[in-house]
């Protein structure tokens, strides 16, 4: 690829029945895109040209079964890395809302949410992570959280960034959601805990 800058995205099917590596392939095939792209766990993600980005937006869109697509902020291909992550998470957006296609650029950022918040509001939402700060374990149960939250709820790379078992890590998991009254597991509830964190840092 000769292109000054692409375009992250990632696809996923609400569906198992949908191969979507096999459909994706199909349709840049047919708009003559270079691409390159790679399933994990049912996401495929990739990058492509901009423009193409709008035609898999298009039949996404149109798709008989429901795909969710999430689309990057255009990157210079030395921060390709950035555009993919931003689709991830834009993917996630739009399963978590129904939508088909979600882009990045239009969810409101972590950052604009909290600068929205006066001192008073902003430390309310820290509080969140207060009965975490009472506990012998709060360093590494504060940290578990944000690498858990941070890897998009995957287990098996959480555990091996904190360097513990899959099992030890579903203790803490459990044990954060007891002493704070989230469930991990649901996607607003992950959103409230991440917004705690990044409170907490500021």
């Amino acid at each position: 690829m000769h292109e000054r800058s692409l375009v992250g995205f990632a696809l996923a099917s609400r569906t198992s029945g949908v191969d979507v590596a096999h459909l994706l392939a199909l349709w840049l095939d047919e708009l003559g895109a270079e691409h390159v792209f790679a399933a994990q766990r049912g996401l495929i993600r990739g990058v492509v040209r901009e423009g193409h980005a709008q035609e898999i937006a298009h039949r996404a869109q149109a798709f008989a079964s429901t795909l969710y697509l999430g689309l990057g902020r255009p990157a210079t291909t030395d921060a390709l890395a950035r555009s993919v992550d931003e689709a991830r998470q834009a993917c996630e957006t739009a399963r978590a809302g129904g939508e088909r296609v979600v882009r990045y650029a239009s969810i409101p950022t972590v950052s604009f949410v909290l600068g929205q918040l006066d001192a008073d509001q902003t430390q309310r939402i820290s509080r969140l992570l207060d009965p975490l700060r009472g506990v012998e374990q709060q360093p590494e149960l504060i940290e578990t959280l944000r690498v858990f939250l941070s890897t998009n709820s995957a287990w098996g790379e959480s555990a091996t960034r904190l360097r513990i078992h899959r099992q030890t890590l579903a203790a803490r998991i459990r044990r954060i959601e007891d002493l704070i009254g989230l469930s991990l597991s649901d996607p607003d509830d992950r959103v409230a805990a991440w917004l705690a964190l990044r409170a907490s840092d500021g």
